[in-house]
């Protein structure tokens, strides 16, 4: 018979767990990993996609075929494809990675997402490059599989995958292809173990095989469902506390901005909806307008980024006159410029390490001020410059 639930049930559960934690973290060695020292982990452009790329079209020699490309296709059930003349681009026409096959007419569009939030139109633009082909696949990389965003998918068929449950099996098997090419094989180890890393999935079997123990004894299944549970709580705490944290810095250090626009929301409401991920859960975070046309915006979509947002398209003289008074900002679409937080906090998918952050008071008020000072210097270069309606 089951034990009862209780109150020492769970700080029971949660001993031990933390006891089989800390042996693992004990056994565990931090070894050197490449790609992290000579890119940012979350280097989509120069990292993923330029290694996944280079695996796609290896051949282990002139004329060999190309076997990585041809398992990563047969993964995702694509068949037709001339696997010798098929041809693997990597940012044309800012796709991410492009696999064509001319004699089939056949197109596969690869778009790679680690921290980056989805672009307006973005899927949907992709579809339309490629639609001279007859036969288009598009898929959607994300470290947990995800889908995209309503307004950048619309409503194209496209298939969302994951770093976690499909890119990983594949690269082990690019890894044991490569039995034969030391350096090739020991480059896709420690990619599979940066992988882990961003994916959460960086343990060892033997601790997966005690926590699934654990889990499965007396009545411990139910406390590991209500601790799910919660979990999300949590987090929905952290976040509105980080926001509400990053607010009052803006109110303490930058007391001038321009009215707060009604489209800012950092209420519990919509933070819950941004971590159950409930419809329309996408982009938030705090507006303030410099004048009809333009706004000053700290938003979060998996990151948090800052900048001035203005419709490229409906309001091109005030978003060409803003390139033009601030130049050197990265500007994307209707955010003519643009600068990510300086640290790479996850907020959708927050891996483990990064728990950690949120949780510590002193570790998220640093966080706090790297946005603060952040905004602060754009919001003087804005004045500066004159881009902001006076009062």
């Amino acid at each position: 018979m089951d034990s009862p639930v209780t109150d020492d049930s769970f700080r029971l559960l949660l001993e031990k767990a933390a006891r089989l934690y800390e042996r693992h973290q004990s056994d565990r060695r931090e070894s050197f990993n490449v790609f992290s020292t000579l890119r940012s982990e979350h280097d989509e452009v120069n990292l993923h996609s330029r290694f996944l790329a280079a695996l796609l079209d290896h051949r282990k020699s002139p004329g060999e075929p190309r076997e990585n490309l041809e398992d990563f296709l047969d993964q995702f059930k694509i068949g037709g494809f001339d696997h010798d003349g098929a041809t693997v681009h990597r940012e044309q026409d800012n796709i991410d990675i492009l696999i064509c096959d001319e004699s089939s007419m056949q197109a596969v569009v690869i778009e790679n997402k680690i921290l980056a939030a989805d672009q307006s139109r973005q899927l949907q633009r992709y579809a339309e490059q490629t639609r001279d082909y007859e036969q288009q696949y598009i898929l959607y990389l994300t470290l947990d599989g995800r889908e995209a965003s309503e307004d950048s998918a619309g409503d194209i068929d496209y298939h969302p995958i994951s770093y976690k449950n499909d890119l990983i099996p594949w690269l082990r098997g690019c890894q044991k292809r490569a039995y034969d090419e030391p350096a090739l094989r020991e480059s896709v180890a420690q990619y599979v173990q940066l992988i882990g890393k961003l994916t959460g999935t960086d343990f060892s079997e033997a601790y997966m095989n005690d926590l699934k123990k654990l889990c499965l004894e007396d009545s411990n299944l139910l406390l590991v469902h209500d601790l799910s549970e919660a979990m999300t709580e949590a987090k929905i705490a952290l976040l509105v506390k980080l926001w509400q944290e990053i607010e009052n810095g803006l109110q303490e250090d930058v007391p001038d901005l321009p009215t707060k626009s009604d489209d800012s929301d950092i209420s519990e409401n919509r933070i819950r909806r941004y971590v159950t991920r409930q419809r329309k859960y996408g982009e938030h975070g705090l507006y303030y307008e410099l004048d009809a046309n333009a706004m000053l915006c700290i938003e979060v979509g998996n990151i948090i980024y800052f900048g001035v947002y203005c419709e490229k398209g409906i309001k091109q003289k005030k978003y060409q006159e803003i390139l033009a008074r601030l130049p050197g900002w990265y500007s994307e679409n209707s955010w003519p410029l643009c600068r990510n937080a300086p640290t790479d906090l996850n907020l959708k998918h927050t891996p483990r390490e990064q728990l950690k952050l949120l949780a510590n008071d002193e570790e998220r008020q640093d966080y706090v001020k790297e946005v603060v000072s952040g905004v602060s210097d754009l919001w003087r270069e804005i004045k500066k410059r004159g881009l902001v309606s006076p009062a």
